[in-house]
């Protein structure tokens, strides 16, 4: 955290997921000094599997071995919708043309986990989540910051 705020400067928070699955969230300069990173890509996401690596921002695709590029997905396999702009797909999705690029129910996942990076790293210290439940398990501490009362006079 900045002396001046609550905001992180920089960052490097560990998800681990029971599938097996980690999410490594940094911000862009802590992930320039990563060891694939080599001091390029930054902002963007980075998926590390057995062979190699792809890594997608709103500007490119780049992989190491370049020839994961070349490959094709197949009818069974996860699809990722494609939007090259976000702003014309929102609009268009309000319009009810067609469907958004982030859906609510990813939407909501996406700030939670968010929320959650937040919090494990104001309090410095791992915290494990019950994502059925949402909440967290034996932290009454971390609970406590998962909402905060409202200015009057909003209420729910």
């Amino acid at each position: 955290m900045h002396a001046c705020s609550d905001c992180a400067v920089r960052w490097r928070v560990e998800n681990h997921y029971n599938n097996g699955v980690t999410l490594i969230h940094m911000d862009d300069a802590t992930s320039r000094e990563h060891p694939l990173q080599k001091g390029g890509h930054g902002h963007g996401v980075m998926f590390l599997g057995t062979e190699g690596w792809v890594h997608v921002d709103r500007e490119k695709l780049d992989a190491q071995p370049a020839s994961l590029l070349g490959l094709k997905i197949g009818p069974n396999e996860v699809h990722l919708f494609n939007s090259g702009n976000h702003g014309g797909n929102f609009v268009d999705a309000v319009k009810g043309r067609n469907r958004p690029a982030a859906p609510i129910d990813v939407a909501v996942r996406t700030d939670t986990l968010c929320n959650l990076q937040f919090i494990a790293a104001r309090l410095r210290r791992k915290l494990r989540w019950d994502p059925e439940k949402e909440q967290f398990l034996n932290d009454p501490e971390a609970s406590a910051l998962l909402d905060r009362p409202m200015r009057a006079p909003w209420k729910l």
